[in-house]
Parts: C-alpha cells; sequence; structure tokens
C-alpha cells in the first residue's frame, strides 16, 4: 500500500479489477477481502470498456464474494 492509504481505514478502498481469468478473480477476491476491502468487481472484459458487460463468470463472482472471509 501507498503510505496515504494508511490515512483512511481499508473499508474506504474498492478493488478493481479488468482483463482477469476465472482462476484469477477467484485470487483477487481472497486477496481484496484479506486487505479489507469494502467492495471488489472483477471482470474478464477488456479494453476499451472492460466494465459495459458483466464477466462471463458472473455467477461465480457473486458466489465468491459472498463466501470470502
Amino acid at each position: 500500500p501507498l503510505a496515504w492509504q494508511a490515512n483512511y481505514p481499508t473499508a474506504r478502498f474498492a478493488h478493481i479489477v479488468y482483463a482477469a481469468s476465472a482462476a484469477q478473480m477467484q485470487t483477487f477476491v481472497r486477496n481484496a477481502s484479506g486487505k479489507g476491502a469494502a467492495a471488489v468487481f472483477i471482470t474478464n472484459k477488456t479494453l476499451p470498456n472492460p466494465y459495459g458487460a458483466l464477466p462471463t463468470y458472473w455467477s461465480r463472482e457473486v458466489s465468491a464474494t459472498a463466501v470470502a472471509p
């Protein structure tokens, strides 16, 4: 983390990742949860607009975030 991030609670941060495979998504969800992020969105979509549609693994992502510690 950058030094300025220490000035804020971890719950004020979100992890947003694009161009991630389904296997990477699982890892990124665990990492975000372990770092205390309040929100996470991961997609397999790519530029120029990776956020224009839900990822192909959306239902698995929802399930992964529901059970993340």
